[in-house]
């Protein structure tokens, strides 16, 4: 029984899952980690982009409004890691390495786009919950905290960036207030209505970095 292309479509969110868990295997043997580390920002951008254009086409999604929410996540974050990098302040005293690939002023683009699909996957999960505005707003900024608590440790041992001393407790309050901020704009605005597909990407991301924290402590890193 053949497939058709939309029943094909509808399941690819299995990829993302497969993706990263192809990622998984590759950088727990050192022979491949190098090719993992290099794939990483080709892998982060497809999957970004591809998710959110499945958001984007999908029926109810506001487009406009959509797209500049999008647009807007992505230059407030940039700018807020961008001064962060260069001045200290909001996140704390931080550089990236040279991993993620292409740079502005320091800061690896894939980071703003990222940073649309933290606040995107975990505003649509909470989104499936209630549609009160506030409590997505809150929930979203919970499981970016969550989220980033598990990712700095694995970040740094994989060369995404590095902290000058300790991680500071402002870094995980910038990241719950501007997840809280643009989760409050989507929730009350209801911008898309297909958004489960960041929703997955995001929850692949957080499986991959749980089991790298896993080889961290097995002492494979």
């Amino acid at each position: 029984m053949r497939l058709k292309i939309e029943d094909i479509l509808k399941r690819s969110h299995i990829n993302f899952y497969m993706i990263y868990f192809v990622g998984i295997v590759g950088h727990f043997f050192s022979i491949t980690r190098p090719l993992m580390l290099a794939l990483t920002p080709p892998v982060l951008f497809i999957t970004s982009v591809y998710a959110l254009l499945r958001a984007w086409y999908g029926d109810g999604t506001r487009k406009k409004p959509f797209i500049i929410w999008l647009v807007a996540v992505f230059l407030v974050t940039m700018l807020l890691e961008i001064l962060g990098v260069k001045f200290g302040i909001f996140f704390g005293q931080y550089q990236y390495g040279g991993v993620l690939g292409p740079a502005l002023f320091g800061v690896p683009l894939i980071i703003g786009i990222n940073w649309i699909v933290v606040v995107t996957g975990s505003s649509a999960l909470i989104k499936k919950i209630t549609s009160n505005p506030y409590a997505i707003a809150s929930g979203a900024g919970l499981i970016s905290l969550l989220f980033d608590f598990i990712l700095e440790p694995a970040a740094i041992a994989l060369g995404y960036w590095d902290w000058a001393g300790a991680i500071p407790l402002k870094n995980y309050a910038t990241w719950f207030i501007v997840t809280f901020v643009f989760a409050g704009v989507y929730g009350k605005m209801n911008l898309c209505s297909r958004d489960r597909w960041t929703t997955h990407l995001l929850t692949a991301q957080f499986l991959f970095f749980i089991m790298i924290r896993t080889m961290m402590a097995l002492g494979v890193l």
